[in-house]
């Protein structure tokens, strides 16, 4: 059982804050408030790994803040497209620090590479595409390595996603049909 004063409630207490602005990012429409939200939740799961002495989980979510702030950035400044670029090597060289080689480790390689490059899209459909790809494959992930509340978290990240894509597909559609009934009074 895990004391109250605890480095380990505290770390838990912290991590769990993190996940919920997590979940709670992905039903943001604006890409800047979206990016805001998720740079603050991956400092906080990060600053979680840490203190429970996970080094690998830990500097992953940093890697998440730190795209995050080049995607945010990017808006304003260009240059900011190569030091964004950066953040590849660096998760490779966390996964291969992390020293495992079986399929379920390539595959949240993979994923959480697609995840990274989404924050580098201006479009917020492409950018919740990606995120859902990759959302998906970690509820996957979460599960088969018996982390339900990760799963659990990612089901709320992809409500949140699906929520948007469906709103920007209606509003979408209802200009197109719009649009169309204009043209055909000409």
């Amino acid at each position: 059982m895990i004391e109250i004063f605890s480095i380990e409630f505290l770390a838990y207490t912290i991590g769990t804050i993190g996940y919920a602005i997590y979940v709670m990012a992905s039903y943001f429409k604006a890409r800047g408030t979206y990016l805001i939200f998720d740079i603050i939740s991956a400092t906080l799961v990060g600053i979680q790994w840490i203190m429970l002495d996970n080094v690998v989980p830990g500097a992953m979510n940093f890697a998440f803040a730190y795209a995050a702030i080049c995607g945010y950035l990017l808006v304003q400044y260009n240059w900011i497209k190569y030091a964004y670029l950066l953040v590849f090597p660096a998760c490779l060289y966390i996964y291969y620090y992390q020293g495992q080689e079986g399929w379920v480790d390539i595959l949240a390689l993979v994923f959480t590479l697609t995840s990274l490059s989404s924050r580098y899209f201006m479009n917020m459909n492409i950018l919740r595409s990606m995120q859902l790809c990759s959302c998906l494959a970690w509820v996957g992930i979460n599960i088969s390595g018996g982390v339900y509340f990760g799963a659990l978290c990612n089901i709320g990240f992809m409500i949140g996603h699906i929520k948007n894509l469906a709103a920007n597909y209606i509003a979408h559609r209802k200009k197109v049909i719009l649009s169309e009934a204009q043209t055909s009074l000409l």
